[in-house]
């Protein structure tokens, strides 16, 4: 695309992206080719997204095959770049007024010599004067001459153009052009951008230009209520001087006029009389010393956000501006994830949901901070699938066509079924309609008809949720209720037997970058009971604020399906019957049988193993029985110095006379 006119440039870019796509370039390959001459033809950002996306609803004219005869491989979100366009955050500026210095003498000639080279041709024009407003202003192609020529043009007015201008003023272009050229196509070198800002008084607009730090070529006053500033960006090319001066535009939106946005922009030469005024020469080189540092300045304060300690400090966390959903549950730019089985219902839970809070009423106790309005988008239910979901809602709430609340619900709830668009160009689509529609929440249903690629790998999701989601939800505001399927069940009944309300965050199927991505995560799923269902809220639960029937907090909502709509009722939380376990019965203990016969038996001296066998022969009891009472029956017994035991003690003659008579 070379450039187009006004009123071709659409056309002209559909036609450019249908050749690519053809060519097998994916939509992301295009939009990084075209989008600077796009934006350099005059189109905004909106209207290049919009083209692009109606470009890839319609299938390539044929099919492009590689040198080798292989159809190229589907694009995939894996391993990409994301679609940005550099750009920088919008500064912060206090304005005050700051003097501004005195003229620099000689300015046209510096000027020239400073921002232009030897060889260059510079492109001036003297002012004319419009007849139907009495101004002057720039009229016609200026002349463009080699800077040589100019210098001793100057030299021959005495170091101005005034002879020639007479007090009309004099302009001249930011950039060389070619010999005779005086608009874009026709810039040799993309040196400067324009700054100009002249809402702001002049000595405002001196002192916004130092605080930017700008790396500025020179500085002049225009002879009138502005001053210009040339910004030195020494682009290699159009593209890349679109570029960087939108990144100038984005960063200074809020303070400069945004119309001065092409290469070949006119700005006023110094030392030339304008009227009763002059245009003058303010400063050269002033601010960082190029391109490279002031980027690497502004790049800085784009990457993410410091947090005032003293306001955390201080912050009321109970009256969070930003809350949505219960208590800071979900704020805006946050995330939901609904999961669940397949065919168990989430749609329509989505769509109760989201008829509920569009009304400003609780669902299940979790409250909205206002009434919300909702953009649907599905890909799987037909026209039917949602009417009837749309009439049980209806039905169950007691909603009739014509009611202040459905008239509310014409205007608060959005559904779109879209079941062609996925990856990247799924999300430039919702880009789309949230502009359009601007909702506080955002249902996507199911999540994987619209991701476009591998869930279960950790580099497409962090695509997919952290590049292309979370720009649009931290732009916009909204807050994304994503609706996701679970993995195919276990064949292991007991894989899941110790998880906790936390690990079931991680039941849908995928990477685990879903779950930590997302803000909030539900569980819909059956119990062992027929026909009762739980919704267990189980990342932040208890800041939803759900409530039983009976309307205690809880974070597991048990539900069940109408009997006769499409529609989900609570139902009273289970009574938990607590079994008292059964006494069990203690097992006697083993203990030696018969101890007295034991002892009177061992009248000859034994080791303790022959006590034992002698035990265990004689039906007292087992070896493991004996053993253990084995200090028991030790305490019955005498050792003589031989360290055998036996029934009494030989050195006590009376019991020694005793045994005697007892053995004959």
């Amino acid at each position: 695309m070379n450039g187009a006119a006004i009123g071709e440039r659409n056309d002209s870019l559909f036609k450019a992206a249908c050749q690519m796509r053809d060519k097998g370039k994916t939509q992301h390959e295009i939009q990084t080719e075209l989008m600077s001459r796009a934006l350099e033809d005059g189109l905004d950002l909106s209207e290049v997204n919009k083209t692009l996306v109606s470009v890839f609803k319609r299938p390539p004219r044929e099919e492009a095959t590689k040198q080798d005869g292989r159809k190229p491989k589907r694009p995939t979100l894996r391993n990409r770049t994301p679609v940005t366009y550099k750009t920088a955050p919008k500064g912060d500026y206090k304005l005050k007024k700051r003097r501004l210095p005195e003229p620099l003498e000689d300015g046209a000639r510096v000027l020239l010599n400073t921002a232009f080279e030897e060889g260059e041709n510079v492109n001036i024009l003297i002012a004319s004067k419009n007849e139907e407003t009495g101004k002057f202003g720039p009229r016609g192609p200026g002349t463009t001459r080699s800077r040589e020529w100019w210098l001793k043009k100057l030299d021959e007015g005495g170091g101005h153009l005034d002879g020639m201008a007479n007090g009309r003023g004099v302009f001249v272009r930011i950039n060389p052009l070619t010999i005779g050229g005086c608009v874009d196509k026709d810039v040799t070198k993309f040196r400067h951008v324009l700054v100009e800002a002249d809402d702001l008084d002049l000595e405002e607009q001196w002192h916004l230009i130092n605080e930017t730090n700008l790396p500025c070529a020179a500085v002049m006053s225009s002879g009138g209520r502005s001053v210009h500033a040339w910004v030195t960006v020494n682009a290699k090319d159009a593209a890349e001087w679109g570029q960087r001066r939108k990144m100038i535009y984005d960063h200074l939106a809020d303070y400069i006029d945004p119309n001065n946005k092409n290469p070949s922009r006119l700005s006023r030469l110094p030392n030339t009389r304008r009227g009763d005024s002059r245009q003058e020469l303010l400063a050269l080189n002033i601010g960082a010393t190029s391109w490279k540092e002031w980027e690497s300045e502004i790049e800085a304060e784009g990457i993410g956000e410091r947090l005032d300690f003293t306001a955390l400090a201080k912050f009321d966390t109970a009256n969070d501006p930003a809350t949505v959903l219960g208590n800071r549950w979900l704020c805006k730019g946050g995330s939901c994830l609904i999961v669940g089985q397949s065919g168990i219902g989430k749609s329509s839970l989505s769509m109760q949901l989201a008829i509920n809070w569009a009304l400003g009423r609780t669902s299940f106790g979790i409250a909205p901070k206002r009434p919300l309005k909702s953009l649907i988008i599905q890909a799987e239910n037909d026209f039917g699938d949602v009417a009837e979901m749309v009439q049980g809602c209806l039905k169950g709430m007691q909603i009739k066509v014509g009611d202040d609340a459905f008239t509310a619900l014409h205007e608060n709830l959005v559904i779109m079924t879209e079941p062609v668009l996925t990856g990247e160009a799924f999300t430039v689509a919702v880009r789309h309609l949230i502009g359009a529609h601007k909702p506080d929440l955002v249902w996507i249903d199911p999540l994987l008809s619209f991701i476009g690629d591998d869930i279960s790998r950790q580099d497409v999701c962090s695509y997919f949720f952290r590049n292309l989601l979370n720009p649009i939800s931290f732009e916009s505001g909204i807050c994304w209720m994503l609706m996701h399927h679970t993995n195919k069940p276990s064949a292991d009944p007991n894989s899941k037997s110790g998880w906790n309300a936390i690990d079931y965050s991680y039941s849908g199927t995928g990477s685990s970058e879903l779950t930590n991505w997302a803000r909030a995560v539900c569980f819909l799923r059956s119990t062992k009971d027929e026909g009762r269902f739980e919704l267990a809220l189980n990342k932040r639960g208890p800041r939803a604020k759900a409530t039983h029937l009976e309307g205690d907090r809880t974070t597991v909502i048990h539900l069940k399906h109408s009997d006769d709509s499409i529609l989900w009722e609570q139902i009273p939380k289970p009574v938990l019957v607590v079994k008292t376990p059964k006494e069990k019965k203690k097992r006697p203990e083993k203990t030696i049988g018969d101890m007295d016969g034991l002892i009177e038996k061992i009248i000859v001296p034994m080791k303790k193993s022959q006590v034992v066998r002698f035990a265990v022969d004689g039906g007292h009891g087992s070896y493991y029985v004996a053993n253990k009472d084995w200090k028991k029956i030790e305490k019955r017994l005498f050792k003589n110095e031989n360290g055998l035991f036996l029934n009494y003690d030989p050195n006590d003659q009376n019991q020694l006379s005793a045994q005697i008579k007892k053995q004959k």
